[in-house]
Order: structure tokens, then sequence, then C-alpha cells
């Protein structure tokens, strides 16, 4: 890992970076353990401060028109006088009745109506104000936005695991739904049908995570089986694609060259479910900006991670230990694909 790539973690994080410094950090994470550390216990210590999130973009050239205003006021003298005072005139004021003639009457003073104008600096100034309120006030507001959201995913995926931990404890061999190795139902999101058609999904709207761009899609809705099976092409891809949600789930693992499902043994390394990748991304998930994904494991907890490696196991959770995108190599090889993810058992020799 180069220095440089280290000094911009930060600006990473912030999204601040140009897109080919962008670029060559994300490059760098791809297969760097320790740069993942880092930039996962750098966002620990940012996000208590709310500035992790970018809250509002300012207008383009707001920072240059505003100094060019500071330069002009500061250059020009006439700006930089006080404002006007109100004009003041003495009037003497009638005799009170029952005054004594002559008696020597105070002048009173009269302020004219005029109205105070602010100079060109005032209004400067009031506009500095005002920005630096905005800057303090939006990311704090926007960030306990996204932390609320954030957590709202974690609680979806906290009840998932609740529903597929009763669907295990059904099962004689405490086995996790079955991803079929062909077929209309050879999909990553068919555990979603199995809990379904089994009793163990109460509301489908856990299956959306409320920061992914499936919440925002007004056409979804969970398929029924039939509609699945009866589907083809962009049809069925649409349908799998719904019914998995905006999470992704464990593909099972090989042995002796037999493709079989997870075993529930509430083990606190083994990946169960996660935000679905995006290899746009380079595996990141989109749910929560690209910043990283929440990762649901068998004991039930829930971890934000940034990378797709879990720190104590080196195991990558979207990929098996060949770097692959198929089904794990070994019973605690966890591999997580989104909704649309086949096993890819086609290929093994049988």
């Amino acid at each position: 890992m180069t220095d440089p790539v280290r000094d911009n973690l930060l600006g990473y994080l912030l999204d601040a970076l140009e897109d080919d410094e962008r670029q060559e950090v994300e490059d760098q994470l791809l297969d760097n353990t320790q740069l993942q550390r880092e930039l996962s216990n750098l966002q620990k210590r940012v996000e208590p401060l709310g500035m992790l999130p970018r809250a509002v973009e300012p207008p383009v050239g707001l920072a240059d028109r505003t100094c060019a205003f500071v330069d002009e006021a500061l250059c020009n003298p006439q700006l930089l006088t006080a404002p006007e005072e109100t004009e003041r005139t003495e009037v003497k004021v009638r005799p009170r009745s029952g005054a004594v003639r002559g008696e020597r009457l105070s002048p009173v003073t009269e302020f004219s109506s005029r109205t105070h104008r602010w100079t060109l600096l005032e209004s400067v100034c009031g506009l500095g104000v005002c920005m630096v309120t905005a800057m303090l006030f939006f990311p704090a507001l926007y960030g306990s936005w996204v932390t609320s959201q954030r957590i709202q995913c974690e609680d979806n995926l906290r009840s998932l695991g609740l529903s597929l931990a009763e669907y295990s404890d059904q099962r004689p061999d405490g086995r996790l739904p079955y991803i079929p190795a062909e077929g209309n139902r050879s999909f990553a999101g068919w555990f979603a049908q199995e809990l379904d058609d089994n009793g163990y999904l109460p509301d489908s709207r856990m299956l959306v995570c409320p920061s992914s761009k499936l919440a925002e899609d007004e056409q979804w809705r969970f398929p029924s089986i039939e509609e699945i099976d009866a589907a083809s092409d962009s049809k069925l891809v649409k349908l799998q694609k719904y019914s998995g949600g905006s999470y992704g789930f464990t593909i099972g693992y090989v042995e002796n060259g037999v493709h079989k499902a997870a075993v529930n043994k509430r083990r606190a390394h083994y990946a169960l479910m996660a935000d679905a990748p995006s290899w746009k991304l380079g595996r990141a998930s989109e749910n929560h900006g690209g910043r990283g994904q929440n990762i649901l494991f068998e004991d039930l907890r829930v971890q934000f991670v940034v990378g797709c490696q879990i720190d104590s196991y080196g195991d990558d959770i979207f990929l098996n230990r060949q770097g692959l995108v198929s089904a794990g190599l070994d019973p605690n090889d966890s591999v997580i694909g989104d909704a649309l993810t086949a096993p890819f058992i086609s290929d093994l020799d049988n």
C-alpha cells in the first residue's frame, strides 16, 4: 500500500476525491486486508461526528463568488465605512399647560424615518454566518437520517435471521434454505420463497433495505412461487430480483462434489446474509452509498463492515476461497450472492 492511498482514506470516506484517486483507493481495497482494516477503523472514528455523509452540495462556484465579494469589499473603502447615522434634528416643544412663560425649554431629539441600509460587507458577513450554520446543521441532520436507515436495515436482517433460525430448527439436519442447482429456482433470493412457503416470512417488506434503490421502486412486490416457475427470460429475472429483495444470501458449499445448504450452527463468523453486493462498486453494496454493508451472522449478530472481508478470519463474504462467485469449498467457506446469483455447480466434476 502506498502512502498516497493511505492519505486518501479519509477523503474516500467523505467522498471528496477525484475520480482517479477514488478508483486507486478502491483498487487497493480489493486485495489489501490491512487497508480495509484501516478504512474500517477510520470510519468508526468519524461516524460519531456526523461527518461521514455529504449532506448538501453547495451551488457550483459559490466559494469563488463569496471570496470575490469579500475582496471587492476590502478593496473599496466606501464599502467599509460605517453605515450612515440616522439624521437627528433638534426641535423646540410648545410650552406645557401651566408652564412658566419664559422658561427655557430643553431640546428633544427627533429621529427621521429613514431606514438603515446594509452595506455589502455586512451582507457578506451575514451570508457567511448562514453558510457556517448550514454546514453544521445539515450534515448532522443528514447523518442522523442515514444512521436511522442503517439501523432499520439491521433490524430487517435480524428479523430475517430469526426466521432462518426457526426454519433450520424445524429441520432434522438443521440446514438452511437450499438454493437449487438449476431451473427457475436457481437463484440466491429463493431463500425468501422457502421462508414464505413454510410460514416464516411474516412481512415481505423486511426484504427491502430502506437505503436501497429497490426501496424507491413503486412496482416492487413479493412474487409467488407459481409466478417464478412459469416465468422466462427478462420477466423471470425481474421476479427473481424482487424475490430476494435488496439483500444477499449464502449459496451453500460443495463437499465431495455435492452441493449442500449451510447447516445453522450459530457460528459467530459464518455470514448468512448481507446487503446485496454490487460489482459496480468492487463488490461493496450500493445500499448504503457504497460505504459498506450490514452482515448477518449465524449467531444473529449484525455488523456493519467496510470492505468485503471479515477481519478475524479473512474470509471474503462474496467470494469463495478460490476467489470465485461460486459455492463455498467447505462448510466454513461462506459465499453470499445477490438475489440473482446461482450456485454455479454445473461446472463441478461429479
